[in-house]
């Protein structure tokens, strides 16, 4: 079941007392800050007990995240430039319509779990959703945020990423499409040989790209010029190749590009 926001107290409340970006975002890093904590701290009393306080500051940042992101127009376009230093990593489309804030939850150990909050403005209203993943999926974070506007509709890609260890990582792209006052983040915009899929990806030997400069490697990006997206190809064995997957949007779906 999709979570949205609907902290109807804080939000009022927000609305009633407007507060300014600055102080929106020092509220925010006090909670942030928190986690970090809690995140790193090696002299807990136990390891369950450590768990539970990164489970409940985690829990009190992201609400706080989804209700002043849900009621204050300003946080939209609000850098949060002391959040990004602290590691929150935000993303937002070129229309300036919709954006991602991501992040470490700290609860994740050896393979990081990732949580997002998916913003996104409709007229002057303002919307914030918790992104959905299962008990098995550690979640995602955001590198990237492309915009697709076609003549009735606009799509975000969003670029994600994963860690499973020191050395094996995921890279893919997720579809977005805000309908009405609704964001939908599970429309098939790719068609692949089992039918159209939200999402497409692949894992990756952190190693086999260790030399490049770039964190994360940029092995998937989406040409605005053309609507054509790109995909650097991985061996099985998870080595990253020179060679490149173009996939061309079609006007419903992105479609594998076939060599000649």
């Amino acid at each position: 079941m999709r979570i949205i926001i609907s902290l109807i107290i804080f939000c009022s409340a927000a609305n009633a007392y407007p507060q300014s970006p600055q102080k929106i975002e020092q509220e925010l890093l006090i909670t942030f800050k928190r986690l970090q904590h809690w995140s790193l701290h090696p002299d807990a009393s136990s390891m369950i007990g450590r768990m539970d306080s990164v489970r409940e500051a985690n829990t009190a940042f992201r609400n706080s995240l989804l209700a002043w992101t849900a009621s204050v127009r300003t946080t939209f376009t609000c850098e949060f430039k002391d959040l990004e230093k602290e590691g929150l990593v935000i993303k937002t489309a070129e229309d300036g319509l919709f954006r991602i804030y991501s992040w470490n939850t700290g609860m994740g150990g050896a393979e990081p779990d990732y949580d997002a909050v998916f913003q996104y403005r409709v007229d002057n209203e303002v919307f914030s959703q918790l992104a959905e993943h299962n008990q098995q999926d550690a979640g995602k974070w955001y590198s990237n945020v492309y915009t697709l506007k076609t003549d009735n509709k606009t799509y975000y890609l969003g670029v994600y990423n994963q860690s499973h260890s020191s050395t094996s990582f995921s890279q893919g792209v997720k579809g977005f499409c805000i309908d009405d006052k609704d964001l939908d983040e599970w429309v098939r915009l790719f068609k692949t040989g089992d039918g159209p899929v939200n999402e497409m990806g692949f894992n990756y030997n952190f190693l086999t790209v260790a030399h490049r400069p770039e964190r994360p490697a940029k092995l998937i990006y989406y040409d605005t010029d053309d609507d054509r997206l790109h995909l650097t190809v991985v061996q099985d064995d998870g080595k990253v190749t020179r060679e490149i997957v173009t996939w061309q949007f079609t006007g419903k779906y992105f479609e594998q590009v076939k060599n000649r």
